[in-house]
């Protein structure tokens, strides 16, 4: 489906399925919120793992590439399912979060969180092309291997599997303009929740999405896409 170089193997795993995978995935995690963004001060995680209370209620997606027989983590991201007490991690920075979720079964929302893609594969993408790989694929692009932001796109594709599998209808994320811009370009199209500005991690927007409209947008905005996202 992408030409370039990359092997990718994207699963999903529960927390007790398979460890090792699991702590690469953290180990990425720590990499990015810890020692390049600060988000999180690595002195708390001298383990070089980054793991918090949210992801024993987590569906956890890991995108490895494959070089033989060897695997390199180049992505992760989390669908946090709503728990008592722990609810959504948006709700410690925005205390309107379910008021705005309402009146929707909280059972039937996850979170999108903790969204990773490695450094070394972002800057085989482009130089300086974000967090997440991807500002620079909202100029037009001439190179074949640049048409799509290939990791995003297989951890969404999985996300999208595994929420069909556990009965999530929606996901809400707390996210950069940016994010939001690029997904919908790809017909992952999401909603402004709220008129707030949130410190969370940054400046972010809340944002909502309907699981079972990504195969109606797909399929006609980007046909390109959704063989592929559909498997």
């Amino acid at each position: 489906m992408f030409p370039g170089a990359l092997n990718l193997l994207t699963i999903h795993i529960e927390s007790e399925d398979d460890p090792e995978i699991l702590e690469e995935a953290y180990r990425l995690r720590y990499s990015v919120y810890c020692e390049e963004t600060h988000f999180l001060n690595k002195d708390d995680y001298p383990s070089g793992i980054e793991s918090d209370q949210y992801d024993v209620f987590s569906e956890h997606v890991v995108s490895l590439n494959m070089q033989g027989d060897n695997r390199i983590t180049a992505g992760t991201v989390r669908l946090v399912k709503y728990s008592e007490p722990l609810g959504f991690p948006t709700n410690e920075h925005y205390a309107k979060l379910y008021e705005l979720l309402s009146p929707r079964n909280k059972n039937e929302i996850a979170e999108i969180s903790r969204l990773c893609i490695s450094k070394e594969y972002r800057r085989r993408l482009a130089p300086k092309d974000g967090l997440y790989g991807i500002e620079s694929y909202l100029e037009e692009q001439k190179d074949e291997r640049r048409r799509y932001p290939v990791i995003l796109l297989h951890l969404f594709k999985k996300m999208y599997v595994t929420s069909n599998k556990y009965g999530i209808k929606y996901w809400i994320a707390s996210m950069e303009e940016t994010l939001f811009r690029v997904l919908d370009m790809y017909a992952i199209t999401f909603e402004h929740l709220g008129e707030d500005t949130i410190e969370y991690y940054g400046k972010v927007r809340l944002f909502i999405a309907e699981v079972n409209k990504i195969e109606e947008r797909m399929s006609v905005k980007r046909p390109d896409l959704w063989p592929f996202f559909k498997l």
